[in-house]
């Protein structure tokens, strides 16, 4: 082979074709294959972070395209400021209509306490334990408010069945 071809080639690491339209062809076909439901996206907020605006704009656009060929829902989380690329990519905005932000808990504001005390009365009772634990009471809740440091990840540490010896 010579010519235009050759170059490419050499260009690509040996590939006939850019490397990434292979790896984004072959996802695309394994999401079917699989039979994928939705695409999760977690920690998007270091994307966000690492990124300019132009390479936001870049991000959303490929976002975008992912989502338009593939039809599979995407769900992106991360910290409030993860929602720039939505601000910086408006087509791509169009396309996320389904926006939702949770508070940290806050043990001030009644209506918050109320509702951290709801959701560690269900949490308690998806733990894997023949018992109750009762963590939905007032001092146990402030408590783990407390040693949570507000934080939800830092909360699941404290109550992770694998943490608490009780996981395979």
């Amino acid at each position: 082979m010579t010519g235009r071809r050759t170059r490419a080639i050499e260009r690509n690491g040996g590939q006939p074709r850019p490397a990434r339209r292979w790896s984004h062809g072959r996802a695309r076909v394994q999401l079917r294959l699989q039979k994928v439901e939705v695409i999760l996206i977690d920690e998007f907020h270091h994307v966000v972070e690492a990124s300019g605006e132009r390479t936001l704009n870049k991000v959303g656009d490929w976002l975008k395209q992912q989502s338009k060929r593939t039809n599979i829902p995407l769900v992106l989380t991360g910290l409030p400021h993860s929602a720039s690329v939505l601000e910086i990519n408006k087509q791509f905005a169009r396309i996320c209509p389904y926006r939702f932000s949770r508070a940290s808990f806050d043990w001030q504001d009644s209506d918050r306490r109320r509702a951290f005390r709801l959701f560690l009365a269900q949490l308690d009772a998806e733990l894997p334990f023949d018992d109750w634990s009762c963590l939905g009471d007032t001092d146990k809740a402030r408590r783990i408010y407390l040693a949570s440091d507000r934080h939800l990840g830092n909360l699941m540490l404290l109550v992770d069945p694998q943490v608490c010896g009780t996981g395979e």
